[in-house]
């Protein structure tokens, strides 16, 4: 059971870091340079956009952490729970990488 809290926990780590990365290239790429913008207003923006991404990625989790505790849902137990949770995380990881990806184009588009 605490192997399965602790692969709960860096899959929320590598989630949060993954989107948290995806949200400073965005600030990069459309971010206005010419603009003078306070340090504190950035932060807290940041400090929002952390908020959102560790939600979102505790979401994305809330199933394993649900179903994880049974011993055939099990994904450190279970070999075939394993590779179930593996399509799981490889779609919910394709459609946020798609989600991130129409969101930059649509952003793009707009400005």
């Amino acid at each position: 059971m605490l192997s399965l809290v602790r692969f709960i926990s860096y899959a929320a780590f590598v989630f949060v870091i993954l989107m948290t990365a995806l949200r400073i290239v965005f600030w990069l790429v459309f971010g206005d340079t010419q603009s003078v913008i306070a340090g504190n207003e950035i932060g807290y923006a940041f400090y929002l956009g952390f908020k959102f991404d560790l939600r979102c990625a505790l979401l994305l989790l809330g199933p394993l952490a649900v179903f994880g505790w049974m011993p055939f849902c099990n994904p450190i137990e279970n070999h075939k729970a394993r590779s179930v949770w593996l399509i799981y995380f490889s779609i919910s990881g394709f459609l946020l990488l798609l989600i991130y990806g129409v969101d930059f184009g649509h952003y793009d588009y707009l400005a």
